[in-house]
């Protein structure tokens, strides 16, 4: 297989900018990959949307305080190589390495990003791992876990990948998150403020609420650049070039709206119905949704205190008659956790 050096800048928590190289192999190139499809081992479980929320609303509701974990070099804790998929070799990056002839090449004994399963391979361990510790995984989402004594929940954990968020009380708690610190070399370990897939969550140390918020993330958006003559063409169809960076827009402001900006729903929702023939016209339209993003980037999602024998949930939905593409009607909803006290027709969070 080939491999390269993949190289991120990192600028973290005020820190002095640092420069990371990680090692990956090019995994389409896996003589092995057809098999592994067909195996099943090419796909692994992530928390979801909704168990996340779940989570950090079952922290609050408690008064846990949360905690956010990230596993260093988690693949390369998924163990060896499976004796089937043996021996696997790897060309050196481009530049090579020091003190490596030029010539040589890698012999793979255990998983390192780009591996196809190298995901599905890191679940199962971690998984494993989880409920080792004393943990029971979620029926409702395989990457939402909890812990009991005597029948009372006492903790929730959430895992997407190589990060972890979770809040708990007691001796059973406790010992597992012991267990997992021993058992995996986390890199980090924050207590009430970090960052969780992609987000940015800050939790009161009075109030317990947690606030949620993708303001960098939003702000670093930018908008398909075309000339003032461009602009004017607005009936005119887009380039092949154009096309691909609208495709890209659109998915970056599809997952931020489906985070924490629902305000954006119906903008990235009518963008992506210009296609397959989109026009100048839908670029400009694309700009003005990136725009919105980034006068709102300080909008955040918070989570509210509500006891946990008051928690339920409510959805707000509604349909505007024919205004999407071809006449038809789109619809959106909402679903959010609020007190029971709702249901008698009383003001709640």
């Amino acid at each position: 297989m080939g491999s390269r050096f993949v190289i991120t800048e990192k600028n973290e928590d005020g820190e002095a900018t640092r420069m990371k190289a990680r090692w990956c192999l090019q995994g389409h190139l896996d003589p092995d990959v057809l098999d592994k499809v067909k195996s099943g081992s090419c796909q692994s479980p992530t928390l979801s949307q909704l168990g996340r929320m779940l989570l950090f609303q079952l922290i609050v509701s408690h008064k846990w305080t949360m905690a956010l974990g990230d596993i260093k070099g988690a693949f390369m804790e998924a163990g060896p190589l499976a004796d089937k998929y043996k021996p696997l070799y790897a060309r050196l990056p481009a530049g090579g390495i020091p003190g490596v002839s030029a010539d040589a090449i890698i012999e793979v004994l255990g998983n390192v990003y780009g591996q196809n399963d190298a995901p599905h391979n890191w679940y199962v361990v971690f998984d494993q791992a989880v409920r080792d510790a004393g943990f029971v995984r979620s029926r409702f989402d395989p990457c939402l876990y909890y812990t009991r004594e005597n029948g009372k929940l006492t903790g929730v954990l959430g895992a997407h990948v190589d990060d972890t968020a979770t809040g708990g009380t007691g001796a059973t708690h406790n010992k597992a998150i012991a267990f997992l610190k021993q058992r995996f070399p986390y890199r980090k370990w924050r207590i009430g403020n970090g960052d969780f897939c992609g987000s940015i969550y800050n939790q009161c140390p009075k109030t317990f609420e947690i606030t949620m918020s993708q303001s960098t993330y939003a702000e670093s958006l930018k908008p398909i650049s075309m000339s003032r003559t461009r602009q004017n063409q607005k009936e005119a169809a887009a380039t092949d070039g154009e096309v691909g960076t609208l495709r890209a827009v659109n998915g970056a402001v599809n997952w931020l709206a489906g985070q924490s900006r629902p305000d954006l729903s119906i903008q990235v929702s009518k963008s992506q119905q210009c296609f397959p023939r989109p026009t100048v016209q839908d670029l400009h339209n694309a700009n003005l949704m990136i725009r919105r993003a980034r006068q709102h980037a300080d909008c955040e999602v918070t989570f509210r205190y509500i006891p946990p024998d008051k928690l339920t949930t409510c959805t707000h939905t509604d349909a505007a008659y024919a205004n999407a593409t071809e006449h038809k009607t789109q619809a959106g909803n909402l679903i959010g956790f609020t007190h029971v006290k709702l249901n008698d027709g009383f003001e709640a969070n």
